[in-house]
């Protein structure tokens, strides 16, 4: 019995030593959907980060979502432990219904760059994915939506601050 656990341990520690591993994150995801209207081009990313053991070359492959979205590159070179970000531009055609919805999905491959005599190496392959939906207005809509409560915003602030100069200036007379 304890020879089996320490046969156990050793492999978990070594299997610890020589896994090459990544992970892939989004800012939108299934509960997170992105939104934009017909006409309009949005710009975003997927976060690759090596979880370690050596650089890694990564192969980005759009699987679905062609018709809407394109990627930057498509080979990627990460540094030992640290991110690197994959563009993907999304852009619905004007005239496309409102409430269509589009799948983006990207299979991110490990590309080995084996050399001769080296150990075998397990690659790691993963997809990601998040739906576009395309919701009401254009993009020529300007200060329609999110955008015109930041002009409220700073018209505001340049009404309190008249407001105060004009208190301060009353004040000091």
């Amino acid at each position: 019995m304890k020879g089996a656990m320490l046969v156990f341990a050793l492999v978990v520690l070594a299997a610890g030593v020589i896994a090459d591993g990544f992970g892939v994150t989004s800012e939108y995801y299934s509960e997170r959907p992105l939104e934009i209207r017909a006409g309009e081009s949005i710009d975003t990313f997927f976060v690759i980060q090596d979880n370690g053991g050596s650089d890694l070359t990564i192969e980005a492959i759009l699987l679905e979502g062609s018709e809407v979205a394109s990627l930057s590159e498509n080979i990627y070179e990460v540094s030992t432990s640290a991110t690197g970000q994959v563009n993907v531009r999304v852009s619905v055609p004007q005239g496309t219904p409102v409430g269509t919805e589009y799948n983006v999905k990207v299979l991110f491959e490990s590309v080995s760059e084996g050399e001769g005599g080296e150990s075998v190496n397990f690659q790691t392959n993963i997809e990601s994915s998040f739906p576009v939906i395309v919701v009401e207005g254009t993009s020529e809509q300007l200060g329609s939506g999110e955008g015109s409560n930041f002009w409220i915003w700073v018209l505001a602030a340049v009404i309190v601050l008249i407001i105060i100069i004009f208190a301060v200036l009353k004040a000091r007379k």
